[in-house]
C-alpha cells in the first residue's frame, strides 16, 4: 500500500513540474511575440550645415534563418523627427556597426549607403521636409 502512495506522489510531482514548465514556456513565447524589439544605437551623423542629424539604430537582434538585422534611420531637426527609413541588413548574424554605413548629405536628401557581408551596397534615402 505504501508503494502505491509513493508512486502517486511521484506522478503528482512530475505532472505539477510539467505544468509549471509548460506555463513558463507559454509566458516566454507570449512575451517574445508581444514585446517591442529594443533599439540599439549605432551611430549619429550631423549634416554639413548642422541643421539635421541622422541617427541609425539596430532594432532587436538578427533574425533566423537568414540572420537579417532590422535597422532604422531617423532624420532629426532640432531633436524632432522629420524623417524615417526602415531597412534590412543581411550581415550573416552579426550586429550592425558604424562600419556597415556611409552617409552622404545631398542638397535635398540624405543617402545612407549600407553594406554587409551577405549584401551588396544598397542606398536608402530620406528627403528633407523643408
Amino acid at each position: 500500500m505504501k508503494v502505491s502512495v509513493k508512486r502517486k506522489i511521484r506522478w503528482a510531482f512530475l505532472i505539477l513540474l510539467g505544468v509549471v514548465l509548460l506555463t513558463l514556456l507559454v509566458i516566454g513565447i507570449v512575451r517574445a511575440i508581444i514585446s517591442e524589439p529594443k533599439e540599439q544605437w549605432i551611430t549619429s551623423e550631423v549634416s554639413p550645415n548642422e541643421v539635421y542629424t541622422l541617427e541609425l539604430y539596430m532594432v532587436g537582434t538578427p533574425r533566423f534563418p537568414f540572420w537579417v538585422t532590422d535597422c532604422r534611420g531617423y532624420l532629426l531637426r532640432d531633436q524632432v523627427q522629420v524623417g524615417l527609413v526602415e531597412f534590412e541588413l543581411y550581415n550573416d548574424g552579426k550586429v550592425a556597426t558604424k562600419d556597415n554605413f556611409a552617409v552622404e548629405w545631398q542638397a535635398s536628401q540624405v543617402v545612407i549607403h549600407a553594406n554587409a557581408l551577405k549584401m551588396m551596397e544598397k542606398d536608402f534615402t530620406i528627403s528633407y521636409p523643408y
